[in-house]
């Protein structure tokens, strides 16, 4: 169970990792709310993964519940994406590990998933290193990441009501998913139809045909997003939610080394020592 926890956390890791990275080019070019919209494109393989699941039982409480969830999942993506439109992929992305860091607290002690000192040593390691990833040159606090930090929180009610909903209904649990992100998208579209602030002209980039990269970005950043949640199910179904939370939080620290090739963002010294730090404790974990 280990293991095979393990294999899925990884591969959720590095799907989400790749998709958080590119979502840069696609907030810089569409702006936030047309950007957010990639949601949609994530709800695609969830279909399938409900489509091969056997027979699913629904409660009007999942859907209260995944109604909740998927509110809060829209309103975090419209606001971490509004920082990305000017701040570096490194440092906006490095606040995922605030969510992360409430997955392993519910997994240890609400789930009561077993956890050895080693484990908890090594998941510290993780944590310090991906902190480490959001110090700057200048050492102060960036007003621009206000967004992104009430939109990490949004994320929190996301992630524990998620985790709760696939723990207590597991035998449906590709519907909760599905469902929660399925609202999420609608929610999104509701808002881009009601509020004053959607700019038509996002919708106007988005069908130019000189933005073919942009475009192929938002589709894989769709999809990468939607089979990542899909390993996370797995990784809550196998029991590994803390650890996985551990390894998922790694993805800050693999964030700048992407941000750094892709973008050529730069990086800090203290954040190339959080990275040599996130992969140590990764390691350890994954060893222990």
């Amino acid at each position: 169970m280990f293991v095979f926890g393990l294999i899925a956390a990884t591969a959720s890791l590095v799907l989400l990792m790749f998709s958080d990275v590119f979502s840069k080019t696609v907030s810089r070019v569409f702006g936030a709310y047309v950007s957010s919209l990639y949601l949609g494109i994530a709800v695609l393989p969830m279909a399938v993964y409900v489509f091969i699941s056997p027979p699913l039982t629904i409660t009007w409480t999942m859907i209260g519940i995944s109604a909740i969830s998927g509110l809060a999942l829209a309103a975090g993506y419209v606001l971490v994406l509004k920082s990305l439109e000017t701040e570096q992929a490194s440092n906006t992305w490095a606040l995922i590990n605030i969510p992360y860091l409430a997955i392993v607290i519910f997994g240890v002690l609400s789930l009561l998933e077993p956890i050895t000192w080693m484990q908890i040593i090594a998941t510290i390691a993780i944590f310090i290193g991906s902190g480490l990833v959001t110090i700057n040159k200048d050492l102060k606090f960036n007003k621009l990441l206000l967004p992104a930090i009430a939109g990490v929180s949004f994320w929190i009610i996301y992630n524990l009501l998620s985790i709760y909903e696939i723990t207590e209904y597991s035998s449906s649990s590709s519907a909760v998913i599905f469902s929660i992100w399925l609202i999420g998208f609608l929610s999104l579209l509701v808002y881009g139809v009601f509020s004053s602030r959607t700019k038509s002209s996002e919708f106007k980039k988005l069908m130019k045909s000189k933005l073919d990269r942009p475009i192929v970005a938002f589709l894989f950043c769709g999809l990468a997003m939607g089979l990542g949640q899909i390993a996370f199910v797995v990784v809550v179904l196998q029991q590994f939610v803390a650890l996985g939370g551990a390894v998922l939080a790694i993805e800050p620290a693999l964030v700048v080394v992407l941000a750094y090739l892709v973008y050529k963002e730069k990086m800090t010294t203290p954040q190339k020592t959080g990275v040599i730090i996130s992969v140590i404790g990764a390691l350890a974990l994954s060893l222990l």
